[in-house]
């Protein structure tokens, strides 16, 4: 009797081999037959290691051998999940002069006990202009982030992560190129331009990321043709100046304390009890 198999590949930062197919990302569903030995072959990128295998919710990571997992005979249809998670303890990340850098984490990440800050884009205000940085700490592989602090080396330690954000920011474990717009969504990426470091909106030709980074993403309605971002953090009283004459001068922020903008940056007419951002800070409807 025929079966199916459905890999699934939690990332891009590894491959799942059956026969000639390579499964790199989300998942894929195949036909057995009933006497066929299946085998397959995991094998991780660069700097990354397989960090976990479940069979139909089994976990057996620890019958992979020299890269190969044997499934044997199959009689029922089976599922197989994969992840690929950061090959040592820590990932270094250089902070240059702009004392500001994305960053993605390869695997979980506990931020709490360096000397630099670590931030989610928590939400954008279309009438200031204003990006919402939010301060983080227990971060999961794969978050976007913003890091600030001053210029040099730092080793971010691996820990196990529970947190989950909503957060404009994405993160690539890969070299990627990024377009002006995707989906609906104007993108920026991190620079240092005429408005000093913000988040600059991508050109046509796109914009190139190494493995590792952060781009930003607002929705095209929001976003209103902006070229630069400024940027607000949660744990200080003032924003960048990146184009902070338009952001003191906005009559809207001036006459509209009061509205209230969830973390996608859309205005809430009527609140239910979360975050919320108002005047570019965080609030919390009971």
């Amino acid at each position: 009797m025929n079966s199916r198999i459905t890999i699934s590949v939690s990332d891009a930062t590894g491959k799942v081999a059956y026969g000639t197919t390579d499964v790199t990302n989300g998942q894929q569903t195949f036909n057995v037959r009933g006497s066929e030995n299946v085998v397959l072959t995991l094998t991780p990128n660069e700097g990354f290691r397989v960090s976990q295998v479940t069979v139909n919710g089994e976990d057996r990571t620890t019958d992979v051998v020299n890269g190969q997992l044997a499934l044997g005979n199959l009689s029922a249809n089976t599922t197989v999940s994969v992840r690929f998670g950061a090959a040592g303890e820590f990932t270094k990340v250089v902070i240059g002069s702009d004392k500001m850098v994305t960053f993605c984490p390869l695997a979980d990440a506990d931020l709490s006990t360096l000397n630099l800050k670590a931030y989610t884009g928590g939400g954008f205000n279309r009438q200031t202009g204003v990006l919402t940085m939010m301060r983080v700490y227990d971060v999961p592989a794969g978050e976007g982030l913003l890091l600030k602090g001053e210029p040099g080396t730092y080793e971010i330690p691996y820990s196990q992560s529970y947190s989950v954000y909503s957060n404009l920011l994405k993160g690539v474990m890969t070299a990627t190129n990024v377009s002006a717009t995707e989906g609906g969504y104007e993108n920026y990426v991190l620079g240092s331009g005429s408005k000093g470091v913000g988040f600059y909106k991508v050109g046509s030709a796109g914009a190139s990321l190494e493995a590792g980074r952060a781009y930003l993403q607002i929705p095209a309605e929001t976003a209103a043709s902006r070229g630069v971002l400024n940027l607000r953090f949660d744990d200080e009283d003032e924003a960048t100046g990146v184009d902070d004459a338009a952001r003191l001068n906005s009559k809207d922020e001036i006459t509209n304390n009061n509205v209230l903008y969830d973390l996608q940056g859309r205005r809430v007419e009527q609140p239910q009890r979360g975050l919320y951002i108002q005047n570019g800070k965080k609030v919390i409807v009971k």
